[in-house]
C-alpha cells in the first residue's frame, strides 16, 4: 500500500567486532508514496542461510545465526566428531526471519561437554547445511 507522511523502522548490522557483534539502526523517513511492502520485504531473507558461529573458538558459549525465507519446520542440531548427537537446539515450525540461538557448551542432559570440534546442522524443508565450531575449555 501506498502512504504518505513519516516512516520509521530498524536495521539489523552484523559485525566481527567482539564488544558488540550485532547493532540495531533506527530509519526514519518523510515523503508521499513510500511503499511499506518493499520495506518489509527487505528485511525477509531470500535464501536459507547458515552462519558462521561467533566466537570460534569459544568458550562458554557461542551464538548460531541463520535465516528462512519461508515458513518451515527448522531443525538445529549439534554433533560431535563421532557423528553422535549432542543437542538439539530449534525444533519447530518457524516463520521467514533470521534467527540467533546461543549454544552454552552442554548435551541434551546438562553436561558440559569436552573441548573439542563439533559439528552445527541446519535442516529445512529444502535445505540442509552443516559447519564447524571449536570450544576450548
Amino acid at each position: 500500500p501506498q502512504t504518505t507522511g513519516q516512516e520509521t523502522g530498524t536495521c539489523t548490522i552484523f559485525s566481527n567486532d567482539a564488544s558488540s557483534p550485532e547493532t540495531d539502526v533506527s530509519l526514519h523517513g518523510e515523503g508521499i508514496g513510500t511503499n511499506i511492502e518493499s520495506w518489509s520485504s527487505l528485511n525477509t531473507p531470500r535464501r536459507y542461510e547458515l552462519g558462521q558461529n561467533y566466537p570460534n573458538p569459544f568458550n562458554p558459549s557461542t551464538t548460531i545465526r541463520y535465516s528462512l525465507p519461508e515458513e518451515t519446520h527448522a531443525k538445529l542440531t549439534i554433533y560431535n566428531l563421532r557423528g553422535q548427537l549432542i543437542k538439539v537446539l530449534v525444533d519447530q515450525p518457524q516463520v521467514a526471519d533470521h534467527y540467533a540461538v546461543e549454544w552454552d557448551g552442554t548435551d541434551t542432559n546438562g553436561n558440559v561437554v569436552s573441548s573439542g570440534i563439533y559439528f552445527y546442522q541446519l535442516e529445512g524443508a529444502m535445505f540442509t547445511q552443516q559447519k564447524t565450531m571449536v570450544l576450548l575449555q
